[in-house]
């Protein structure tokens, strides 16, 4: 995608919205424009701005039901997460992107009762790196430290892990 299509794009939304289809995981540049997206957010200090919060990641169903069983699914996440310390800054804190992230960067794919298990070690480090990368975009992009305490304290929250 060239940048000028990217800042149209950006510019006509008010969130990124991704929604991956299992034909875009499964071939080799299926999921390059969301990369290139993301990474031209990343760049560009107004747009990490506007979307703040406002990126919201789906599956298409032909995903399948469990995602954290579709393995293209978990290395689509685990490559985001890696390129993209700043994942945590970006995505909806409301509905279901920020479990998709956790559970496909850091489950373990085994069931305990009706919960799915996550790594211990795998969610602290991937806490670590975003929690890290949220800092750094918000001082990027001019947030003030009481904003970025506020997102800091939601993503808590969400976890339901002490601040």
């Amino acid at each position: 995608m060239d940048e000028e299509k990217l800042k149209r794009y950006l510019d006509g939304q008010d969130y990124i919205r991704l929604q991956i289809k299992q034909a875009e995981l499964e071939a080799p540049q299926g999921t390059d424009r969301y990369f290139a997206l993301l990474a031209y957010v990343g760049l560009h200090p107004e747009y990490a701005r506007k979307f703040c919060g406002r990126l919201l990641l789906t599956f298409h169903e032909d995903c399948g039901s469990y995602l954290w069983e579709n393995e293209k699914a978990r290395e689509f996440v685990r490559k985001l997460a890696r390129e993209f310390p700043f994942l945590l800054y970006l995505a909806e804190k409301e509905g279901e992107t920020l479990k998709l992230l956790a559970i496909l960067a850091c489950a373990d794919t085994t069931l305990e009762g009706d919960n799915l298990s996550m790594d211990k070690k795998r969610f602290e480090a991937f806490l670590k790196q975003q929690l890290k990368g949220l800092l750094l975009m918000c001082e990027k992009t001019g947030l003030s430290p009481e904003n970025a305490q506020s997102l800091i304290e939601g993503i808590y929250a969400y976890f339901g892990l002490a601040a």
